[in-house]
C-alpha cells in the first residue's frame, strides 16, 4: 500500500472528509429549504421546510462531534 492510501485511512483525514461532506450537504440543504421557504403557502411545504431545518440542525450537531473528535486525535 502507497503513502497516499495509508494516509487516506487514517481517522483524522476520514473525519475530515466526513465533515466536509456533511458540510457540503448543509448548504445544498439550506439553499432548497431558502427556495422552498420564500414560496411556501402549502402545509406540506411548509412541513418540509420544518424538516429540513431540523435536519440541518442535527448535521450541524454531527459536524461539531467530528471536530471535537479531530482535536482529541
Amino acid at each position: 500500500m502507497n503513502k497516499r492510501n495509508i494516509s487516506a485511512l487514517h481517522p483524522v483525514n476520514q473525519r475530515s472528509t466526513s465533515l466536509f461532506k456533511l458540510y457540503y450537504y448543509k448548504i445544498e440543504l439550506e439553499k432548497k429549504v431558502q427556495l422552498l421557504g420564500s414560496s411556501s403557502n402549502d402545509c406540506f411545504e411548509a412541513a418540509l421546510v420544518v424538516t429540513a431545518r431540523k435536519i440541518s440542525l442535527y448535521l450541524e450537531m454531527i459536524m461539531h462531534q467530528l471536530l471535537i473528535d479531530c482535536d482529541e486525535v
